[in-house]
């Protein structure tokens, strides 16, 4: 929940050295896919990034509005609409470990990443009322275009 990237104040301790936000999040990166950081506010568009909530049909890539953050429970409410309904439901931060350079590694986060763009993989299956698609040389595969305009 910070508000900027300073990395003056926020450093990683790695294997007892410290190391900056850029340093450590190559190490992270291809370990787990929660942001650096997430900027979570009332009314902002958050994606879900985990698939533990399917029995509320809510997966990876499901879109939701914060509605409320609960600073004490540490807990941030999010509101998803589904196929059917609307799900409440609220959400608390995730340790994810893992091994860099086989030693034991963990990441906290909530498993939430702004939405203020998505790409072509995170919105298979979604009706969206209104799109603008980028079609630019960052598309990578031919089949990436079809599955963006369908």
């Amino acid at each position: 929940m910070r508000n900027d990237r300073r990395e003056t104040k926020e450093r990683a301790l790695i294997d007892g050295g410290q190391y900056g936000l850029n340093e450590s999040q190559k190490l992270f990166k291809g370990k787990t896919n929660y942001p650096d950081y997430v900027r979570l506010q009332q009314g902002a568009r958050v994606t879900y990034l985990k698939n533990d909530l399917s029995d509320h049909k809510i997966c990876n890539g499901t879109i939701g509005i914060i509605t409320d953050i609960d600073l004490e429970k540490l807990e941030i409410r999010v509101v998803f609409s589904i196929v059917g309904g609307i799900v409440d439901i609220g959400i608390k931060r995730d340790t994810v470990t893992f091994f860099i350079d086989g030693k034991p590694s963990s990441r906290c986060q909530f498993p939430l990443q702004n939405s203020f763009a998505l790409t072509v993989h995170k919105t298979l299956d979604l009706t969206l009322p209104e799109v603008s698609l980028s079609l630019d040389n960052q598309i990578f595969a031919a089949g990436q275009t079809y599955v963006a305009l369908s």
